[in-house]
């Protein structure tokens, strides 16, 4: 499974987040209704970032309870550079919340 973003094929999207690896990363959450990314952010588990993130309510606000999460594998430096890429772009509104 895969999806493409900004030119990289992050893994996923999935529904349940036990389906991301507990790799480092940077990981976005999506709105299914048009893959909208409503948040992103980087972690070295993405995994137990995503199961335990403090923005939950933000997602499932701007979701309607039905957030989806992908994640691109990578190490620093690069998870903080396409993180700001993400945020240039997307204006992610959770991201600020």
């Amino acid at each position: 499974m895969g999806i493409a973003i900004n030119n990289h094929i992050f893994d996923g999207p999935y529904l349940n987040c036990n389906n991301l690896e507990p790799r480092p990363g940077v990981y976005v959450i999506l709105d299914p209704v048009g893959w909208r990314i409503v948040d992103a952010g980087k972690a070295d588990d993405v995994r137990a970032k995503v199961a335990r993130h403090d923005r939950i309510a933000c997602w499932n606000e701007e979701t309607g309870w039905s957030w989806w999460a992908a994640a691109y594998y990578c190490d620093e430096p690069l998870r903080s550079e396409l993180l700001a890429e993400l945020e240039r772009r997307h204006h992610p509104p959770c991201a600020r919340a």
